[in-house]
């Protein structure tokens, strides 16, 4: 009886530290840098994406939201990171509960309104071609594959005729 108590305790110790025991080892896996200086990282990405005549694409979101992380994930799937990477320069933008990064949220129309994760599609001039005020990712954890595709193809076609 006491080995079964004891193996249920290691187990339940292993779980915890799974979910949080450090910090630093759930870092490396988080998608959005709660350090950053996002106002400069879009002025970065809006410098980039003039000189390379690629798109800003703006993803607004939060580590502890699921659906945030799995937008995230989808992003870098072999597919998508192509098309993204060849019609956008993209930057992540952290606004932990929606109290984080207010004024570039503001500065971008607040697409977070209606949830995250939540993107902006704008020209290097500021102008917004896209934006997800309606929430229309927000929950991205039960997108499939297709549809992350689907999505991403067009956007890519923001600004193709212009």
């Amino acid at each position: 009886m006491n080995d079964r108590i004891g193996i249920l305790l290691v187990a339940l110790l292993l779980s915890f530290c799974q979910f949080g025991c450090s910090k630093e080892a759930n870092v490396a896996n988080d998608p959005y840098d709660e350090a950053a200086d996002a106002a400069a990282d879009v002025e970065a990405a809006v410098a980039e994406a003039r000189a390379t005549g690629r798109l800003v694409l703006l993803n607004f979101g939060a580590n502890w939201c699921p659906d945030c992380r799995a937008f995230s994930r989808a992003m870098e799937e072999p597919e998508l990171a192509t098309i993204i990477g060849d019609r956008f320069v993209v930057t992540k933008i952290d606004v932990g509960n929606w109290d984080k990064n207010p004024g570039v949220v503001d500065d971008w129309g607040n697409p977070i309104a209606e949830g995250i994760p939540a993107v902006v599609v704008a020209t290097p001039d500021g102008e917004i071609l896209f934006a997800t005020r309606r929430g229309q990712i927000s929950t991205a954890r039960n997108m499939g594959r297709q549809e992350f595709a689907e999505f991403f193809r067009l956007l890519a076609e923001l600004g193709k005729a212009g």
